[in-house]
């Protein structure tokens, strides 16, 4: 079996690469984890998308527990099981109940999620998408509404 990219040997990176390596493992993930070592052959690419990546986990205002529930809701949704490998343990760790993970995993309603949490899901689509809205998780404003009271209000 041949491998489907070259190996990377941080010894020889370019100096583009070193600063995406660096700006990683200095940052909140700390780790290169994920897909990074594929996107640092091409530098350009892999800063834009580890830093739209660290946006989306990090700096979203949503607590991380709520964060990563939406990760895995969207990582069950899509099938995406590097994604919900990477995150599970993280979403357990930031206090995401493991029935609910399960209950996610296996496409049902979670039966213990908080008001916030229950928000975070439904506000997550877990249905096939049909407009370009729906897809950005913009699935009505009431929703966002709701959501953003109840994730200013409480855990």
């Amino acid at each position: 079996m041949t491998d489907r990219l070259p190996h990377f040997d941080a010894s020889n990176a370019t100096p583009e690469q070193k600063a995406v390596l660096d700006e990683i493992l200095s940052g909140p993930r700390g780790n290169l984890n994920g897909p990074f070592l594929g996107w640092i052959h091409s530098p350009e690419l892999a800063q834009h998308a580890q830093r739209l990546g660290a946006f989306c986990r990090y700096r979203t205002g949503l607590p991380l527990r709520l964060s990563e529930l939406a990760i895995l809701v969207t990582a069950a949704r899509w099938q995406a099981q590097a994604e919900w490998h990477i995150h599970y343990p993280i979403a357990l760790e930031a206090g995401v109940a493991l029935a609910d993970a399960e209950a996610i995993r296996l496409g049902q309603q979670p039966s213990t999620l908080l008001p916030a949490s229950y928000m975070t899901r439904n506000a997550c689509p877990m249905r096939p998408i049909r407009p370009l809205w729906s897809a950005l998780g913009m699935r009505s404003p009431s929703i966002w509404s709701a959501c953003s009271a109840i994730t200013r209000s409480s855990p």
